[in-house]
Order: structure tokens, then C-alpha cells, then sequence
């Protein structure tokens, strides 16, 4: 019973004049009269009013307002005709009596009064502003239980609008503030049972809403709180009604109506006759709906109750061919006008009306109903998006009045703070002063410290780096020679001996790639590398990778695949084959078993070159690292190697700008991926060695070391070349003068020797003046420093360093070669000096 289970009744304190406000006489009073109105609602209506008069009679207006405003509830919910007439005479005392002028627990229940009279007329704009009222008199004297009162009658409210989220807001508020436990049920039964089953669907929230219906009832005793078990059984009935159970709805309504009828003095409240009816014109029981609701359309009751009873009777006498039909659709036509301001029922009226006159045959009319009803609901939409913009536009104002009230608040607070801020700061300069001073001093000395910090790093890097770079010449004469040696002895030694003198050529070609690696690490680490970028054949370089690395692989029996292309990228020849090589080194060093594929593909403007393997992979915590320099994480794989490989790749690739990615599955191998930008129909140049073969061509060579001078001398012949050797550029050139050849086609040349170094001897000999002017000059060095090189290259001269591979060497000669005029001579030239 909704009215019931919102009665906000006042109280002891209310009888004897209201004058009381402490919080908890008004708590107990409040939960005393709500305990008798769900024990006996007749006795209790009868019991206000009698006081109620009595007050009036007594001249206590603010009495006689407040115990009618809780009988208007009561009156509400019974739809009793008789409440319009007290509603009216309390709006007129709020209005104009002095009484009631101030906020006051009397008033609170006045307004209260008046909302639910208001809302059982469906005037719920009207109910919503005499509640905000009543909420802001309750907060003003501070009555937590009032304040309870109100919120739950503003939780049924906003459940009523359809707004679910702040009605359970509301309803928590209430229950939060009161500890009335039958105002629990109440709140319970008009925001969350009302908002849930406003958006009930499906039959599990349906079971959901009866098993939590069922905890609550189970909770009172039906005997001791007849109407409050009465407003459970409605409420299932209800449920059970929209989950498509009209029947079980009935069943249960009726197993409480029944006993309860035959209590002595019990009221069948109209809601409950209301709800039966309902579901008897549900399951069609036509005749049986009007004995039930009939009675209800009587001028006694309110003019809400008499229109949703002839409502039901309308369309229940169409349908089963009972008389009076007509009599009810025209009783209904009477209220239409006052239907205005309630659209919701204004539509479902309609639609009755016009489902009876269909019933009736009279189409026509039926129709003119329906289409009526479809208006009303556009109008219900058009004045529900007015007013939604209405409040958009309110709150939008009322909030930037806050804004700027808050503005000039903020500004007020600012101009303070700044008058003050100039107070503190006149007396703080000093010390902050002081404090600065303080601070520089400190600062000051800590940049010098950094400084010299940084200046000792600076100053152990560059030591490390000459320290490599001095281990790199002190090597590159050795392994040189060691080179040489091989390569002389590979061509002479018989073929049992072949295997040993293949092992001294492999390791000093290890030799010399772990020096080279070490030279390019230097360079790079010291920014002294200058790139050359020009085109660079990428078939090329893969092939001479294949027959540089194919016997390697086998050797591991692994499968190394590596792809033919006909293309040219832009990069340093130098650089680009010291990445790749690097990259597929590894791949074979670290894969055990399985394969190595190197693959070129053609993408956009790039080529992307990658180098895959099924090696171990390498974990994703570990990839940058595994960038860094001396770095080998995977020590299994050999103790060959100085863990540079991947550095000196990153390094070469930031240096160039080529793009450089790794992915990489543990267990399942890795793939380093090189973009390089293509260059279509650009000739071509690749650092890699190629077979060359002399023309007999005559080259003057000069070493003070014997061995050096010797080996290369032999290689030399071996290649086809005709050579005069000798420790000085002085000897070589009397030697030449000796055997009649004042000049040589080419010219090799170690930097020391001796106690200087030849650069500016050779110069001067092949400059424009000298005996070998325009002969070409090739100046193999161990040396690394930068000076040297600009050297070499201001003067002309082409620069190699120690340890020169045989097949580089030869290449280099070949391509100096080719670019003078050779006059070839059907027989060998000697080899002079040896």
C-alpha cells in the first residue's frame, strides 16, 4: 500500500500543537503513527481527522494543517473523492497564513500532504516542487528524521519519472538517515521495487524481483501489519502480470485478499481491487472484471480512481457484450479535457476507448480514438524534450552563475593573497637572497666537478681507444705478413700439406676480420669515419658473401640460403658489406642446426635485406643489450670473437640512416632486417673482393720488412704481375734504373719505414715533377690515425690498411690498374729484386 508505506505521520507532538523539534521525539513519533497506519488505516484516518478538528477549533492552525496533510496522504491512496477539498483548503493556509509562513515540522507535513494528493492526480511537475520545499525546510531545522520523509517520498517520486539511477540515490539517503525499520520497507517497496519493475524484462529479473519481494514480506508478521502484507502481495501480483504469468498473479493476489477480507474492520483498498480487476480482463474473465472495479467509478471516489476503473469497465462491457459499454466511453469522454496535463494516461484512455468502440463494431469512431491517442503521444515527446531542454538550459545557467560568482570570488581571494605576498616577500628577500647566494656557490662547484668528471671520462675513452688502435697496428704488421705467407705457401706446397696451410689461411683471415672489426669499432667510436655513399650492387656483395660463407656453413651442416638479385642501393660500400657479413656471421656462429637465409626483397623505395636463422633466439629483456659493445650473450656458441659484431652493425646503421629491426622468438631463431634505399639504373661499386688477374703489369714494391716484401712479391708473380721489390723507395728506384724500367705501372708502399715514414718520398716521385709522375700509388699501412689519412687523400694517394686480404689487394691493384693506358707484352717482365 503505497500511501501507507509513505505515511509520514507526525505524531503525539503534532496532537498536543507541533511545538517540539528535538531529533528524536519526532523519530519515535514518526515511526509510532506509521506502525498504527499499517495496522488499521481506517481507525487512523478517523483518529486525524477528529484531532485535526480539534486543533482547528482550538485556533492551532499549524496542528490542524499538518494532522491534515498526513490524512490527504491516506485519502490519496484511498482515491477518496474528499481529499480534493482539504487539498485545496492547505494550499490556501500555505498560501496566506502566518502559521505556516515559517519553516516548521508542521509545514514539512503540510507540503508532504499536498505532494502525494498532488501525485495521486498525477501532477507530478507540481508534487516535484512541493517536495523540494519540503526537503529545504527539512534541511533548514535540521530533522534527520523529516529528512528521511522527505527523501523517500522523492526516491517514489523520481521511480515514477523514470529515473531509476538518482531515485536509488535518493532511497539510500533515506535509509541512511532514519532508523525506522518499517520505513526500510517502505522505501524499499516505492524507489527500488518501482524503478525495477518499471525496467523489468526477461523472466530471470523478474525471478530476481519476486525472490527479493518474498525476503521482505517473510520479514512482517501479515496479522500484526495487514496492509503492508497486503502492498507485498499487489506488488508480486504485478510482477508476476508483466513476466506473462497472469494467472500465478492472480492466484496470489487472491490467497491475501481472501483471509484478509474476512478480518474484522480490514478495508480492500482501491489499488488492490484496481490490480485485480486488471488481471481478471487480462486472462478475458470480462464480467468478473466488472464486479471488481465497478464500484470504484462512484462519485466517492477521486476522479483519477473513477477513470482508470471506467477504463477497465469500457472495455471489459465491449468485449463481453454487456450493456453500459457506450455509458462508460462517454463517462470517459468527460474527463479527456482534464487528461491534459497527465499525457501518459491520456494515451492508454484513448486506446481503451478506441479497443472498445472496435469491440463494439464502430470502427470509425475506434479509429478517430487511436489516431487522437498517437497525437497525445506526440505531444507527450515534444513537451518531454521541451522540458529536458528547459533544465539543460537551467543548469547551464545556473552553473555559469556559479562560475562567476566563483570568478569573482577567486579574484578577490587573488588580490588578497597579493597583498600579501608582498608583505611576506619584503621580509623573506634577504634570506632568499642569501639562500640563492648559497645555491650558485654550490651549483658553481658542482659543474666543475662534473666537469672534471666528464673531462676523465672524455680522457679514458680517448686512452681506450688509442689502446685498441695501438694493439691494432702493433698486430696488423704480424698478421699481414702471416696472410701473405699463406696465401704463397697455398701455391706451393704439395697436396698432402694442402689441409694444415687451408687452417693458417682460415685463421689468419679470422685475424684479420677480428682486426678490421676492431679498426671500424675505433672509427665509429671516435665519429672519425667519414662515409662514401654512392650506388653499391647488392647482388654483388650477396654473392661474394656466398662464396665467403658457404663452406663455413656446410662445415657446421647447416643449410645457408642466400638470395640473387639484380639491384643497386645507396650506401658505403665498406660499411654496408661490414653489416651484412657481420649479421650473417653471427647467424652462423650462434645456429646450431638448421638454416641461415639471407633474403633481399624490393619494398616501396628500399630494399630489405634480412639475415634469418633457427638459432637460440634471443630473449626480448636482452635485445638491446645485445646491441652493445663486447657484449656475447650466448657464450656457448664459441670463444671466438669480441662481441662487437652487432655494435659496430648499429652503429654503421644510425651512421648511414638505414633502418635497423630485430625480432626474435626464444628457441625459435632470429631476423635482422636492414632497409636500404634503392637506386634503379645507377652503376654500381661493391667492396668485396674479386679474382684479379695481372697483364703482366710491372709494380714497384716497397717494404723494410723481408718477409712482407718477399711473400708479396711471389704473390704477386703468382697473380700474374711482374714486381721489383725493395726495402726503399731509393733502392726500388735504382733497381728500375738498373734493369732499363725507369717507371713502374704501379707503386706499393708500407708508411714506416725505417725511422720515418714514405708518404712524402712517394708523393714527390709520383707527383707531376717526379721520375713516376702519374703512376698510381697504393699505401698499405697499419696505421689508424686520422692525420694519415687526410694525408693520403690531399695528396692522391690511394690508402689500405694491415691486414690487407690477398683477394682485396688484388682487386685494389686491378682497379688502380685500370684506369691508366697498359701496353701489354706478349712475354713476362721479370721479377726484380727477389
Amino acid at each position: 500500500m503505497r500511501a501507507i508505506l509513505r505515511c509520514w505521520l507526525l505524531g503525539v507532538a503534532l496532537l498536543n500543537g507541533g511545538a517540539a523539534a528535538a531529533e528524536d521525539p519526532w523519530a519515535t513519533t514518526l515511526q509510532f503513527h506509521r506502525r498504527a497506519a499499517y495496522q488499521d488505516a481506517v481507525a487512523q484516518r478517523a483518529k486525524l481527522q477528529q484531532e485535526a478538528r480539534a486543533a482547528r477549533a482550538a485556533g492551532r492552525i499549524a496542528s490542524w494543517a499538518a494532522l491534515e496533510g498526513l490524512r490527504l496522504g491516506l485519502l490519496a491512496e484511498r482515491g477518496d473523492a474528499a481529499g480534493a477539498a482539504i487539498a485545496r483548503e492547505l494550499a490556501t493556509a500555505l498560501a496566506g497564513d502566518p502559521a505556516l509562513a515559517a519553516p516548521s515540522a508542521e509545514r514539512i507535513s503540510t507540503l508532504l500532504g499536498l505532494a502525494w494528493w498532488q501525485f495521486g492526480e498525477r501532477d507530478l511537475p507540481q508534487a516535484r516542487a512541493l517536495l523540494a520545499r519540503a526537503a529545504r525546510d527539512a534541511a533548514s531545522l535540521d530533522h534527520s528524521a523529516w529528512r528521511s520523509e522527505v527523501a523517500a517520498a522523492q526516491a517514489m517520486l523520481l521511480s515514477a519519472e523514470g529515473d531509476a539511477t538518482a531515485a536509488q540515490l535518493v532511497a539510500q539517503e533515506a535509509l541512511e538517515r532514519s532508523l525506522d525499520p518499517l520505513l526500510k520497507h517502505q522505501v524499499f517497496v516505492e524507489s527500488q521495487v518501482y524503478a525495477r519493475f518499471i525496467s523489468l524484462h526477461g523472466a530471470e529479473a523478474a525471478e530476481r524481483l519476486l525472490a527479493d519481494l518474498q525476503v521482505q514480506a517473510a520479514a512482517i508478521d501479515a496479522d500484526d501489519l495487514p496492509y503492508l502484507a497486503l502492498n507485498y502481495a499487489v506488488w508480486k501480483a504485478r510482477v508476476l502480470r508483466k513476466s506473462g504469468q497472469p494467472q500465478a498473479a492472480l492466484r496470489t493476489l487472491r490467497a491475501t485478499l481472501e483471509p484478509l477480507s474476512r478480518k474484522p474492520g480490514f478495508e480492500i483498498l482501491p489499488f488492490a481491487r484496481m490490480t485485480e480487476g486488471r488481471l481478471l480482463m487480462e486472462l478475458g474473465d470480462w464480467r468478473a472484471c466488472v464486479q471488481a472495479v465497478s464500484a470504484l467509478t462512484s462519485e466517492a471516489y477521486s476522479e483519477w480512481l473513477r477513470i482508470d476503473s471506467l477504463y477497465s469497465t469500457a472495455v471489459c462491457r465491449a468485449r463481453g457484450g454487456m450493456p453500459g459499454a457506450r455509458e462508460d466511453i462517454a463517462r470517459l469522454d468527460a474527463f479527456l479535457p482534464r487528461l491534459r496535463q497527465a499525457p501518459n494516461l491520456l494515451e492508454d484512455l484513448l486506446t481503451a476507448q478506441g479497443q472498445a468502440l472496435a469491440a463494439l463494431g464502430d470502427h470509425a469512431a475506434a479509429f478517430d480514438k487511436i489516431n487522437r491517442a498517437r497525437e497525445a503521444t506526440l505531444e507527450r515527446v515534444a513537451k518531454a524534450n521541451e522540458e529536458a531542454r528547459q533544465r539543460v538550459e537551467t543548469v547551464y545557467q545556473v552553473a555559469a552563475k556559479e562560475k562567476e560568482n566563483a570568478d569573482l570570488k577567486a579574484r578577490e581571494q587573488l588580490a588578497e593573497q597579493r597583498r600579501w605576498v608582498l608583505a611576506i616577500a619584503l621580509a623573506i628577500a634577504v634570506a632568499v637572497l642569501a639562500f640563492v647566494a648559497e645555491l650558485l656557490r654550490r651549483q658553481s662547484a658542482q659543474r666543475r666537478q662534473l666537469a672534471s668528471m666528464a673531462a676523465d671520462l672524455q680522457a679514458l675513452n680517448a686512452s681506450r681507444t688509442r689502446l685498441v688502435a695501438a694493439a691494432c697496428h702493433d698486430l696488423r704488421q704480424p698478421a699481414h705478413a702471416l696472410g701473405m705467407l699463406a696465401e704463397v705457401a697455398a701455391a706451393q706446397v704439395p697436396a698432402q700439406a694442402r689441409g694444415a696451410v687451408d687452417a693458417i689461411r682460415r685463421a689468419s683471415a679470422s685475424l684479420s676480420d677480428l682486426l678490421d672489426a676492431l679498426f671500424d669499432m675505433a672509427r665509429l667510436e671516435s665519429d672519425r669515419y667519414q662515409p662514401s655513399i654512392g650506388p653499391v650492387s647488392l647482388g654483388d656483395l650477396l654473392g661474394d658473401l656466398r662464396s665467403q660463407f658457404t663452406v663455413t656453413a656446410l662445415g657446421k651442416g647447416l643449410r645457408l640460403s642466400i638470395d640473387e638479385v639484380d639491384a643497386t642501393v645507396r650506401s658505403d660500400a665498406h660499411l654496408l658489406r661490414r653489416m651484412v657479413m657481420n649479421l650473417l656471421s653471427n647467424a652462423i656462429k650462434y645456429t646450431v642446426a638448421g638454416s641461415v637465409d639471407v633474403r633481399a626483397q624490393r619494398l616501396g623505395d628500399d630494399w630489405l635485406v634480412s639475415v634469418t636463422d633457427t638459432g637460440p633466439g634471443i630473449p626480448a629483456e636482452q635485445q638491446e643489450a645485445a646491441f652493445s659493445e663486447y657484449v656475447r650473450l650466448d657464450s656457448s656458441a664459441g670463444s671466438d670473437g669480441l662481441g662487437i659484431g652487432l655494435a659496430i652493425v648499429k652503429r654503421s646503421a644510425r651512421l648511414l640512416g638505414h633502418r635497423l629491426t630485430l625480432t626474435s622468438t626464444v628457441g625459435r631463431g632470429s631476423c635482422f632486417t636492414l632497409a636500404l634505399p634503392a637506386m634503379d639504373d645507377a652503376p654500381a661499386v661493391v667492396d668485396g673482393p674479386a679474382e684479379a688477374v695481372g697483364a703482366h703489369q710491372l709494380i714497384g714494391l716497397v717494404d723494410d720488412d723481408d718477409q712482407i716484401r718477399h711473400a708479396m712479391q711471389e704473390l704477386l708473380r703468382l697473380h700474374g704481375y711482374a714486381a721489383c721489390a725493395a726495402p726503399t723507395l731509393e733502392a726500388l728506384q735504382q733497381q728500375l734504373a738498373s734493369a732499363g724500367t725507369p717507371r713502374p705501372d704501379l707503386v706499393l708502399s708500407d708508411l714506416h719505414l725505417g725511422a720515418g715514414d714514405s708518404l712524402d718520398g712517394l708523393a714527390e716521385r709520383v707527383g707531376p715533377n717526379g721520375p713516376w709522375a702519374g703512376v698510381p700509388a697504393l699505401l698499405i699501412t697499419g696505421d689508424l690515425s686520422a692525420h694519415v689519412l687526410r694525408r693520403c687523400q690531399a695528396l692522391g694517394i690511394t690508402t689500405a690498411h694491415k691486414p690487407l686480404p690477398v683477394r682485396k689487394l688484388l682487386r685494389l691493384i686491378q682497379d688502380l690498374l685500370r684506369d691508366e693506358t697498359v701496353t701489354s707484352t706478349t712475354a713476362p717482365r721479370p721479377i726484380l729484386g727477389h
